[in-house]
């Protein structure tokens, strides 16, 4: 299966040599010739690498979404399984009714930490120690000399102080 990129890559190959079999020796996984025509079709009709959009009858109707709605507006304890069961309705439709249609999702308790004044100095060289870290790091890949990344860093601890 290609990615997009791909898909585009071999696309714009075809363009240039309207050859299927170059296209192939470019490509690392080459795909077969009737597919890269087709993308290439695909692309002059509709100028997207987009597949198009489907006229069958949809996955989920409103009147399920309704439904589930209000199941879980009554009772929002009611486990999926419960539900999918009562409401006569797959658990695979109820859960794809409840993360995307309706965008719920389970709730995670989250432990945040308390933060203490008598942190500030461990959090404040902490942020030094990494700002200066990030700084030699970016002057290595750059290849800025010493100097001026000295300078820089001066600089830049004067500010935050």
């Amino acid at each position: 299966m290609a990615t997009m990129q791909e898909m585009v890559q071999c696309v714009l190959w075809f363009s240039e040599t309207k050859s299927v079999t170059m296209v192939q020796q470019y490509a690392r996984q080459p795909s077969c010739k009737q597919t890269i025509r087709q993308w290439f079709q695909r692309f002059l009709e509709t100028g997207s690498m987009k597949h198009r959009k489907r006229s069958g009858r949809p996955r989920t109707s409103d009147e399920h979404i309704e439904e589930v709605s209000q199941k879980f507006q009554r009772s929002p304890r009611t486990s999926p399984r419960r539900a999918s069961l009562q409401l006569n309705i797959p658990l695979s439709t109820l859960h794809r009714i409840i993360y995307k249609k309706l965008n719920n999702h389970a709730y995670k308790l989250q432990m945040a930490q308390e933060l203490l004044p008598t942190d500030r100095p461990q959090q404040k060289e902490f942020a030094m120690t990494m700002l200066l870290t990030c700084c030699i790091k970016l002057g290595e890949k750059l290849n800025i000399n010493w100097m001026c990344l000295e300078l820089l860093i001066v600089s830049m601890l004067k500010f935050i102080k």
